[in-house]
């Protein structure tokens, strides 16, 4: 059996997909709606220089001290979040966890509390296949 992520964010586009996860195959990547989720931007990441490989800059140039992440959490019925199912292979999720390095929401006034980090979460989700 194959485990998936749901995809919901960069990883739609398949530059970012190919740089994080190098050995995955675009065919294999399948579209797919999460219902009884809701995106968010409620994950705040440092942007003060203590990730050497991430920088951000506003339109003028100046680099705000947190940026906001997309995120999904669970919501009524109805709502849903549109992305794709990708297929995780050997040593996959340590490299999307090396890629999201994730901040704990709540804390401090930009809603970031340092030095908590967490990887994916894993919900069981039934997948039926569309046609």
């Amino acid at each position: 059996m194959t485990d998936y992520v749901f995809a919901y964010g960069s990883l739609l586009s398949p530059a970012s997909l190919a740089r994080t996860l190098p050995n995955t195959r675009l065919t294999d990547v399948v579209g797919a709606r999460l219902t009884g989720f809701v995106r968010t931007f409620d994950v705040a990441f440092p942007n003060d220089g203590s990730q050497g490989d991430k920088a951000y800059f506003d339109p003028s140039g100046g680099r705000p001290s947190h940026v906001l992440f997309a995120n999904v959490v669970a919501s009524s019925a109805g709502e849903a979040v549109n992305g794709v199912l990708v297929p995780m292979g050997p040593g996959d999720i340590a490299l999307l966890v090396n890629r999201e390095r994730l901040r704990v929401v709540g804390g401090d006034g930009f809603g970031a509390t340092h030095g908590r980090t967490r990887g994916p979460r894993r919900h069981g989700v039934r997948v039926r296949r569309a046609g």
